[in-house]
């Protein structure tokens, strides 16, 4: 099964990855962060060869940690797709979701119940990598890459390493070549990462409580879900 935790696991993963450094074995144990999702990421990373069977990392592994939050970021991503999902044809920007789901069906031979995950897994990957998708595709993707940039925004926020002037305000996948059904979509969720940006701030307040922190945590998740019905 290719991957199929989220794609905001996925973000976390790298992330750790990045601050904790490569080991030269890849087990459960670097993502004990992760919880459930640790044995997903195991596993996804095998199953798109980040790592071999011994979870030793694999040199392409070691570029995309490095690459991780740079704007060499996105053209890594489109190797990693166009290498371990060889088997997707390239014409995505014609594609519906229920064709994309033959295609992942036929290249495993059985249909599965985290199917739906494996391909909006995929289409996270392919929206950063910035292929042409089709709207329908396209707003597979939204969600889990707007969640994990989000993550990674509180992530930094709270570590002190992005100050709010920094932020950025747009956390859909950003492309050159979508199209301007999508753009159209993006720009109506503005007013919500704007929100979303000053309630991150807070975060990084020394006098909050947790309970405080937990607080603006749950209004985060229902903007975050607002600006992505958007």
């Amino acid at each position: 099964m290719p991957f199929y935790a989220s794609y905001a696991a996925f973000y976390r993963a790298m992330h750790a990855l990045q601050q904790q450094g490569i080991p030269r074995r890849i087990t459960t144990r670097q993502f004990a962060q992760l919880k459930d999702d640790a044995s997903r990421v195991v596993a996804g990373f095998t199953s798109i060869g980040l790592i071999d069977d011994d979870g030793t990392p694999s040199s392409e592994l070691r570029q995309l940690v490095r690459a991780f939050g740079t704007s060499s970021w996105p053209s890594l991503i489109r190797g990693l797709v166009q290498r371990a999902y060889s088997f997707v044809p390239a014409t995505l920007d014609e594609m519906t979701r229920p064709q994309l789901h033959e295609v992942f069906v036929s290249h495993l031979g059985r249909d599965a119940e985290s199917m739906r995950n494996v391909e909006t897994f995929f289409l996270c990957l392919a929206a950063e990598a910035g292929l042409p998708m089709s709207e329908p595709l396209m707003r597979g993707a939204d969600r889990g890459v707007g969640d994990a940039k989000r993550w990674l925004l509180l992530s930094n926020i709270e570590s002190g390493s992005v100050k709010e002037s920094d932020a950025p305000t747009d956390f859909a996948p950003a492309s050159e070549t979508t199209n301007t059904n999508v753009n159209r979509n993006v720009n109506r969720t503005a007013r919500f990462a704007d929100q979303i940006v000053k309630l991150t701030s807070l975060l990084s307040e020394g006098d909050m409580t947790d309970d405080e922190k937990r607080a603006v945590i749950t209004v985060l998740s229902y903007l975050g879900r607002q600006m992505n019905a958007a």
